[in-house]
């Protein structure tokens, strides 16, 4: 998208809806049960939506205000005007990791600053500092009659409209710093298998796991995989192999007990991990495993050739990850979704916006690029209504070109009609049908153009009625009509073409004609 628009200044973001993702914010809200009652509860959001970057040319372009510093270190996070207002109005409170809460005083979004915000990102606890609160500019005014409840077509996409102006977009979203961005984002490489239709479970020696998530092994630290070189499919997280007995009578799991020290870093614990795994790898390889995948119409795949041990680190329980071979993965079809739902863009120019929205309508080897803001559940379902229509309004307007035509034609007709004297006296003085044709094709051209004249302007008048009306009675942000160069230039050659032909034919039949006999009158 970058690419095709390299002017648009392209932001890219994490999404705060994946499945090791959580940037909800309801904890920390001190009134959050009467947030919810309320009927404004729409206008107070409870979560970030995701996680990307700012930084002065951000603001400048955007028209963005900022109260505080942009982020410079790790864990320093900017939220949005829209996000401070919860807490001003709802109240702020910290809550610790043994869910111990401490209220904030909060008046201003200044008081913000400084104070800490609890999350989980890929699987893990994060507390982020607020360092700013950028004013993002938003106006709710709009969308006020929200708060009464109301039904109807137009109060859906009224409410899809604010929907997306909220939460597709830079309005509550938390900015980090570049790089730690990109440290999250390097870290999410887990999938949900459901996402690609099956589900899939691991048998190792009758101990059976439910497999909700995998990695694409390309995508795993090579420190973390200890490869079995025998061209297996999977690898399998060595907790998976805990009841193994790989010493006589002591399972993995009671080695590993005995012999880790938890006091020690994550470092130290892999290095421990990898040395009791790779001393009793043979006896791991013969261990009998297998991974059971269904999709939805019951079909089953068998892999039973393990590639070899993962060291996960994830905290989900019991929902250990496996690692599928990339060739695995294309076998399967598997489709692995992006970090992020969208991306973030200022508003371009009029011209630069326009090739937008019709690039996002194309395939591009059969991937679109959806664009997403207030404007696009209305223009949406009016593209749909429109290409539902468009014979229709096709056919009906060949049918009033056609009638129009007809009455333009037998005008000039019966105007030529009655100056067959004339036509007869220019011929007998000499003069050639097509000397004849210009002197009336001139007349008619005349005629023609002060008739697009009076059409142009009663149809530009008409679009406009019929846009303001609609966007005054229905609250509308699309121009349903569009009146452009290419119907004023289509209206001109219809015009000019019925002009010419309705000109032509009755003068070339008459000047066939005898100039005795087209003076006299005779058939």
């Amino acid at each position: 998208m970058q690419k095709q628009f390299p002017n648009a200044n392209i932001t890219a973001t994490f999404s705060g809806t994946n499945y090791q993702t959580n940037l909800d914010l309801a904890s920390q809200i001190t009134n959050v049960e009467k947030l919810l009652e309320g009927s404004d509860s729409l206008f107070y959001p409870t979560q970030i939506q995701g996680l990307s970057t700012i930084d002065e040319n951000s603001l400048k372009k955007n028209g963005f205000t900022l109260t505080g510093n942009l982020p410079k270190k790790t864990n320093e996070i900017v939220i949005t005007d829209v996000l401070a207002k919860t807490f001003e109005t709802y109240g702020f409170q910290n809550v610790d990791k043994n869910g111990n809460v401490k209220k904030a005083d909060v008046k201003n979004k200044a008081d913000l600053l400084g104070k800490k915000l609890n999350v989980l990102i890929n699987n893990k606890a994060v507390e982020f500092t607020i360092c700013g609160i950028v004013d993002t500019k938003i106006d709710l005014s709009r969308y006020e009659t929200l708060k009464n409840e109301q039904e109807g077509v137009m109060s859906y996409y009224l409410s899809s409209e604010f929907d997306k102006l909220l939460n597709s977009s830079y309005h509550t979203m938390g900015y980090l710093t570049p790089y730690q961005l990109q440290e999250i984002t390097d870290a999410y490489h887990m999938y949900y298998m459901q996402n690609n239709g099956y589900n899939a479970s691991i048998n190792v020696e009758d101990d059976y796991f439910d497999v909700f998530y995998y990695k694409n092994e390309k995508d795993v630290e090579k420190d973390k995989l200890l490869d079995f070189r025998n061209d297996g499919d999977v690898y399998l997280d060595y907790r998976m192999f805990q009841n193994v007995k790989v010493d006589g009578t002591r399972t993995l799991q009671t080695i590993i007990e005995s012999t880790l020290s938890y006091e020690d870093s994550e470092e130290e614990q892999l290095k421990t991990l990898k040395e009791i795994i790779k001393t009793y790898q043979k006896e791991l390889e013969k261990t009998q495993a297998e991974m059971l995948m269904y999709d939805v119409s019951g079909n089953e795949t068998k892999i039973d050739k393990i590639a070899g041990i993962y060291f996960g680190d994830n905290t989900l329980d019991e929902e250990y990850p496996v690692v599928l071979k990339n060739h695995m993965i294309q076998k399967m079809g598997f489709e692995e979704e992006g970090t992020g739902d969208f991306v973030l863009a200022p508003m371009v120019d009029d011209e630069q916006l326009k090739n937008m929205i019709t690039y996002s309508y194309t395939s591009q080897n059969n991937v679109r690029f959806h664009l997403e803001n207030q404007v696009m559940p209305m223009l949406t379902t009016v593209n749909s209504v429109v290409d539902t229509l468009r014979p229709v309004f096709f056919y009906v307007g060949i049918g009033f070109a056609l009638f129009a035509s007809v009455l333009f034609c037998n005008f000039i007709a019966t105007s030529i009609a009655n100056k067959k004297r004339e036509i007869g006296i220019l011929r007998a003085v000499g003069a050639r049908g097509l000397d004849v044709l210009k002197i009336f094709l001139n007349e008619s051209m005349i005629i023609a153009l002060i008739n697009w004249v009076f059409a142009l302007l009663a149809t530009a008048g008409a679009v406009t009625f019929i846009n303001v009306y609609i966007r005054k009675q229905f609250g509308i942000l699309v121009t349903i009509l569009n009146f452009g160069i290419i119907q004023v230039l289509l209206l001109l050659g219809i015009a000019l073409v019925v002009a010419f032909i309705a000109s032509a034919l009755p003068v070339f039949h008459i000047s066939r004609k005898k100039p005795i006999d087209a003076i006299k009158d005779r058939k």
